[in-house]
């Protein structure tokens, strides 16, 4: 009886820990990732969705990362989970998940470090687009295209 019931926590226990662990392994794998972190009001594993120089960028500008607290995140999970998103793959290493909300901003995503898989480009998006209350807009309407023509 006692081997029976460690192998079933041990299994159980597995199990929990490998829902927990992040997967990059596809843009929309990435966006789950990303979602769970949110749900969870976690700003440390949403920050890992992002590209590592979108984490370098977060990290030498303490304005981004002052006052957060988890309710923002949560808000966040619970906008971005009740939307369908549409994946366009633009390359190998880049992507852009649209959601059917045209009031949501689309997600780019990219492999910048192969090791690491796909991640959400957050500089890419901070720098490019602007959100209110009337939704999104580009700040350069040639951002696209730029953004789709690198590697």
């Amino acid at each position: 009886m006692r081997r029976t019931f460690l192998l079933l926590l041990a299994f159980t226990l597995l199990t929990v820990q490998s829902l927990a662990q992040p997967d990059y392994s596809s843009p929309e794998a990435t966006l789950q990732s990303y979602l769970r972190a949110c749900q969870a009001g976690d700003f440390t594993a949403a920050d890992a969705c992002y590209t590592k120089s979108s984490r370098e960028f977060i990290a030498k500008t303490p304005k981004m990362t002052e006052g957060r607290v988890p309710e923002q995140l949560i808000g966040t999970h619970d906008r971005l989970s009740k939307l369908k998103f549409t994946t366009e793959k633009v390359n190998e290493k880049r992507a852009v998940l649209r959601p059917d909300d045209k009031k949501v901003p689309p997600f780019f995503m990219r492999i910048q470090d192969p090791k690491e898989g796909w991640r959400i480009d957050w500089q890419f998006m901070a720098n490019y687009m602007r959100a209110d209350a009337n939704g999104w807009s580009w700040v350069n309407p040639k951002a696209e295209g730029i953004w789709k023509s690198r590697q």
